[in-house]
């Protein structure tokens, strides 16, 4: 029952500050805007070409990929390999999983 009681204290410890500060936020949120109507212009007929934005996506994409491997191969093979490599060098047993 205590682990659940540190639990809740540690919720609370970060959620009493974020409510405080939701409600300053909130006090500072209420001011007027005043809304001016532009005039009706045409829209341009030459915008971003679709390759930009093909190439934006593909090098997220590229990004999201390479960020996965890399977390792969940190929480994976990366131990394996220090545990095989580390072992064998100073002659001691690491326990492995």
């Amino acid at each position: 029952m205590e682990r659940f009681e540190g639990q809740v204290i540690a919720y609370l410890v970060f959620a009493i500050p974020a409510l405080l500060l939701a409600a300053l936020f909130y006090s500072f949120a209420r001011t007027d805007i005043r809304y001016v109507p532009q005039p009706d212009v045409p829209a341009a007929t030459n915008g971003a070409p679709m390759t930009s934005v093909v190439l934006s996506l593909a090098l997220i994409f590229t990004i999201a990929i390479l960020n996965g491997f890399i977390y792969r191969g940190i929480v994976t093979f990366l131990p394996l390999y220090l545990g095989e490599r580390v072992s064998g060098a100073f002659k001691i047993q690491i326990a492995s999983y």
